[in-house]
Order: C-alpha cells, then sequence, then structure tokens
C-alpha cells in the first residue's frame, strides 16, 4: 500500500470504512433468545428464519443493483449510498414499529435491500481499483475490518437489546458517519460503455470459476451461520449467559476473523486454494470446543474465536480467486454472486436446514446441534481439499500448461 497514490489510499480507507458496517446482522444475533421471548408464539426456527430473512432478500436486490449498474442506469458509488441509506432508514423503523412479528420481518426486507445494494457494488470498486497484489492484502484487510465491524456490531447490540428486544437495529445507526465518506471520496462515473475511442466495449462472459466458488462460499456460509445463530440460545440453554454475554461472545468471534485476516495475504501466498480446508478445518474445532466445553463461559469464547478465524480464510481466499478472472465489464455481476447471491442462499438457509435438520434428529440441544454441524464442516472440508488436488494436477498434466 506503500506505493498507492494518494487518490486510491483514500479510496481504500473509505472501503475499508464500509467494511466495518458490512455485518450489520451480527448486531441482531445477541437478540435472538430475546425475540423468541417476545414472540412467543412463533417457534426458535421461525424466529432465526425471519431475522435471516435479509441474506435472502438481499441476493434479489443485489440483482437488482447489478442489472441498474450494468445498464449504467445508475453508478456503483449510487448503489453503495443507497444501500446505507436504507439501513439507516430500518434503524429509524424500528423505533416506530417494533411490537408484531411482521416489523421483525419488515426489517429483514429493508436490511436485505440494503446489503445487496453497498456491498456487492464496493467489492466491484476495490476489483476495479486494485491490481492483483494489491487486491491480495486488501481483500485481508478488509475481512479484518468486517470482523472488527462485526466485533462492534455485536457488543452495541448486545448491550442495547438488554434495554430493549430491538436495540440491535438501533446499531444501525453507526453507518450514518460512514454514508458521509462514501458521498466525499467514491468515484462516481458510471460503468463505461466504450473504449477510450467511443467503440461499444463487450461484456466478457462470467468465468466458471466465479460459479465454482460461489458454490463454496454457499456451503461455508450455510455451515458458519450456525455458531452465531445459536450462539444466545446456546449460552441460555447452558446457564452461562444473556443477551449482552452473548453479544460478547459475538465479538470474540469476530475477534478470531481480525486475527485471520492479517495473515492472509501470508496464507494465501503459499497455500493457495488449501487456505479453503483449514476454513473448515477451522470450524470443526471450533464447534467441536463449544459442544465439549458448553459449562464453561471460557471454552465457549474459545470455540467462537476458532470459528471466526474461519471467516478471514474463506471469504478473501475466493473473492481474490474470482478477482483473477475478471474485469471491469463483468466485476458487478461477478461481485454480486459470490459476495451477496452465494453466501446470502447459504445464511439463509442455514438455521431452515440445519436447525429443523438437528432438531429432528437430536432434539432442541444446541450441543448435539454444533457438533453435528462440526462434522458436515469436515466432510465439506475434506471433499473441497481433494477436488482441489484434482484441479491442480489436471491443470498441470494439461498440454496447454506444459507448452506454457
Amino acid at each position: 500500500m506503500a506505493n498507492m497514490s494518494k487518490q486510491k489510499k483514500l479510496l481504500v480507507i473509505t472501503i475499508l470504512c464500509i467494511s466495518v458496517i458490512q455485518m450489520p446482522f451480527m448486531a441482531l444475533m445477541p437478540a435472538i433468545a430475546g425475540m423468541a421471548q417476545v414472540f412467543s408464539d412463533r417457534s426458535l426456527s421461525e424466529i432465526q428464519t425471519a431475522v435471516s430473512l435479509s441474506s435472502l432478500i438481499s441476493m434479489v436486490s443485489s440483482l437488482l443493483s447489478a442489472v441498474l449498474i450494468g445498464r449504467r442506469l445508475i453508478s456503483k458509488k449510487t448503489a453503495v449510498l443507497s444501500g446505507l441509506v436504507i439501513a439507516i432508514l430500518t434503524s429509524v423503523a424500528a423505533i416506530l414499529l417494533h411490537t408484531q412479528f411482521w416489523h421483525l420481518c419488515a426489517f429483514s426486507v429493508m436490511l436485505g435491500l440494503s446489503m445487496g445494494f453497498f456491498i456487492p457494488a464496493t467489492a466491484s470498486i476495490m476489483f476495479d481499483a486494485l491490481n492483483e497484489e494489491e487486491l491480495q492484502k486488501v481483500t485481508g484487510y478488509q475481512t479484518s475490518f468486517t470482523n472488527i465491524g462485526g466485533i462492534v456490531m455485536s457488543a452495541v447490540g448486545g448491550v442495547l437489546t438488554t434495554l430493549v428486544w430491538y436495540g440491535g437495529y438501533l446499531a444501525f445507526l453507526l453507518m450514518i458517519p460512514v454514508a458521509v465518506l462514501a458521498a466525499v471520496t467514491l468515484p462516481g462515473k458510471k460503468t463505461a460503455a466504450g473504449d477510450d475511442n467511443g467503440v461499444p466495449r463487450k461484456r466478457s462472459k462470467l468465468p466458471g470459476e466465479v460459479a465454482y466458488y460461489g458454490v463454496l462460499l454457499f456451503l461455508f456460509m450455510m455451515i458458519y451461520n450456525v455458531c452465531g445463530n445459536n450462539a444466545s440460545t446456546h449460552l441460555a440453554e447452558n446457564s452461562i449467559g444473556n443477551a449482552a454475554t452473548a453479544g460478547l461472545a459475538s465479538a470474540v468471534q469476530m475477534a478470531g476473523g481480525v486475527a485471520s485476516g492479517l495473515v492472509f495475504s501470508k496464507l494465501s501466498a503459499k497455500f493457495r486454494d488449501y487456505t479453503i480446508l483449514f476454513a473448515f478445518l477451522a470450524i470443526f474445532v471450533g464447534l467441536t470446543v463449544l459442544n465439549l466445553g458448553h459449562a464453561s463461559l471460557t471454552a465457549v469464547f474459545v470455540g467462537m474465536f476458532i470459528v471466526g478465524s474461519s471467516l478471514s480464510m474463506m471469504v478473501p481466499q475466493c473473492m481474490f480467486a474470482v478477482s483473477r478472472c475478471v474485469d471491469p465489464s463483468n466485476s458487478s455481476a461477478a461481485t454480486t454472486i459470490v459476495s451477496c447471491i452465494a453466501p446470502g442462499a447459504g445464511a439463509f438457509l442455514s438455521p431452515v436446514v440445519f436447525t429443523n435438520l438437528t432438531m429432528w434428529l437430536g432434539g432442541a440441544s444446541t450441543n448435539f446441534r454444533y457438533q453435528f454441524v462440526a462434522i458436515a464442516a469436515l466432510v465439506v472440508g475434506v471433499a473441497i481439499a481433494l477436488n482441489t488436488m484434482r484441479l491442480e494436477k489436471r491443470a498441470h498434466s494439461s498440454p496447454l500448461s506444459a507448452k506454457e
């Protein structure tokens, strides 16, 4: 970053600031147990699904923003600002409306619209502005800042939730100064329609790697979200904490992501896509610790930290891999898939699949749920590693690579 121009450094600073508020849903995780008490006529699965609805909506809104950007109806900067403003309005709405279950669903719809606009547009701006070496470093830093933001959101959400059940939504007001910074510093040009001579530029097709890494992110987020979705319930079930403690546990989970994000560039440079295996192994170990140490708050914090470290290994590795095979003409569509659609689908289906499946197999115990998902993470991680070995062997043995 030392060799960057002042303008590019300012852009990176802005992107990192946006990354801090990129996980607003973390402010809601400590409130799930409280929501279940307020809406006692709803099951835990229904509450978790309502909160996760934002992930489903973000997939639709990210497609909408990609279309609007691709047709040059709005700029990427406008998409970012629109998303931030919608999130701020969600906080205002929660202050006024918070007595019905449909209010909770409406907040999730608004939050989903917000994330679908500002998250992929921010990533696309980063892809367009930075070269490969800069991206490998900045993607790791970006995930660390995202996790720092997750810590802030979790802590603030946990504290505010002890006051009112909808306190997590009030944490979205932290986006106001970030929106002001983005309005001042982000480039406002729309996607170029042609080259320097005015010749219409053809849009490149999305490479197959985008779909591949999208599937990996889908599986990862479906597994990863089990930890945060069940944290407050796990603490309450084992009588070792309340909403504030759940907020602290979520903050510890994000701290794990900060730590691994700081060393991501070195891990990625040495292990390449095998970094993805390490991410799934971290989830396996962390969830196992949560199960075996369920009676100890210290063990819970250790397990949350280990699980959290997986995020900053998985997400930046997939983002970096995708950035190497796209260009400005298709980066918006690519980032929509890998930063919103794939992880959003995984996050939404996480409680639908794992909460219902583990309740059917082992009852309501979060200890069983954590261990079941831990084993699933191990199986998926090993399968991905074997496939990576197969792809590398095929690439080395191909005649085209031999000639090169």
